[in-house]
């Protein structure tokens, strides 16, 4: 069964909770094992940017011409973000920040222009924060690995909670007190080997710290999903050398929510939109006026807002 996208609503969606006493059976058979991913790992020299009119647009953190390449592989078009807030300490109200405030941004940031200049790479429609989630009862281990994140997002797909086969974008957002087994990341996106599922995880911090990895992660995970289609060159199989990874350092706060920027290379430079833009869009849609402005597309045109909308989707 698949859903139909969300409507355009200016509040999130319900937060709901779930408890879980453990892995199902084929969740607790998955082996250990490495997999191919995409980090984020720890900012030192974070260049925090003044939001101001125009796109901010700043230098990346490596030397030298920057080029990307498609490796013909797939891009989340479409795909809608769950999140998964995992363990108790998320239904704590003491738990700063929460996860109705976390939702709340990620919605936010969905709705905003944040994502405009994924265009250049494909990602044309609307991306929807589809469901967000609270998992109780099972908590999560003090020291974590990735296939205890497989563990869990398996053990709710079997149990219903998600919808086989759906090409979700899972994140989960984990609680105080715990950390990554082998170290020296703040988030990672890979690919589920045993079926169509893209993961992330975002370890716990500040506010604008998890919401700072989490637009890290996103922006990687939508064109670059499993590891073979846009990154930067270099290319790496292995740990992947995405677009978020050369701007690391830039970051910015739109409407109060801390993001990072990604590479644009339209822009030849690190980018975090800040506003809609009739010109950008077109332009990264690859769309040209030839001279003749709004004539040459459409014409006549029954609604320059429709138009605009059809571009933008829930952006506006």
């Amino acid at each position: 069964m698949k859903r139909a996208p969300p409507s355009r609503v200016t509040e999130g969606p319900t937060l709901r909770h779930i408890t879980l006493t453990g892995p199902s059976g084929r969740a607790a058979a998955l082996p250990a094992r490495m997999r191919a991913s995409g980090r984020v790992a720890p900012i030192f020299g974070e260049r925090a940017m003044s939001a101001g009119g125009g796109d901010i647009l700043t230098p990346p953190n490596v030397a030298g011409p920057v080029t990307v390449s498609n490796g013909g592989g797939p891009i989340a078009a479409g795909s809608p973000v769950q999140l998964i807030f995992w363990g108790d300490a998320w239904s704590d109200p003491t738990t700063n920040p929460s996860a109705a405030q976390l939702t709340q941004d990620v919605h936010s940031m969905l709705l905003g222009p944040w994502r405009a200049g994924l265009r250049q790479y494909g990602l044309l429609n609307p991306i929807h924060l589809d469901g967000s989630l609270t998992v109780g009862t099972w908590q999560p281990p003090a020291t974590f690995q990735q296939g205890d994140i497989e563990s869990l997002v398996l053990t709710l797909i079997e149990g219903g909670v998600y919808v086989s086969g759906e090409l979700n974008l899972y994140v989960v957002m984990m609680p105080p007190n715990t950390n990554f087994g082998p170290g020296g990341i703040n988030g990672e996106h890979w690919r589920f080997i045993l079926g169509p599922v893209w993961l992330a995880f975002v370890l716990f911090g500040s506010r604008a710290f998890m919401t700072t990895t989490f637009s890290h992660e996103l922006a990687e995970m939508l064109t670059d999903p499993d590891g073979s289609t846009w990154q930067v060159n270099p290319r790496n199989p292995i740990n992947w050398n995405e677009i978020g990874d050369i701007c690391q350092s830039s970051t910015a706060t739109l409407s109060g929510v801390t993001l990072q920027a990604y590479w644009s290379q339209q822009d030849n430079a690190c980018l975090i939109p800040q506003a809609p833009s009739l010109r950008k869009t077109l332009s990264l849609a690859q769309i040209t006026l030839g001279g003749q402005g709004l004539r040459s597309i459409q014409g006549p045109m029954p609604s320059l807002n429709a138009f605009v909308d059809q571009l933008y989707g829930s952006t506006l």
